[in-house]
């Protein structure tokens, strides 16, 4: 479930037009999402496309620096 709302998150960020890779799973249960150079909050649009892919994966919206 978790694998699936990680991903999903990915899809809408992509949808949004913010180039947001598919996250890596680790064996240990940790999701790594690296987010390209320049890639966040400062970036126009991202702020938006965040809350909205949060609201529509079930995530808290996934803003760097935050927990």
């Amino acid at each position: 479930a978790v694998r699936a709302k990680f991903t999903l998150w990915a899809r809408c960020m992509r949808a949004h037009g913010i180039p947001a890779p598919d996250p890596t799973f680790l064996p240990n249960g940790n999701v790594i999402e690296s987010l390209p150079i320049g890639v966040g909050p400062a970036m126009p649009g991202y702020t938006a496309a965040a809350t909205a892919c949060g609201a529509e994966s079930g995530l808290p919206a996934l803003v760097p620096g935050t927990r």
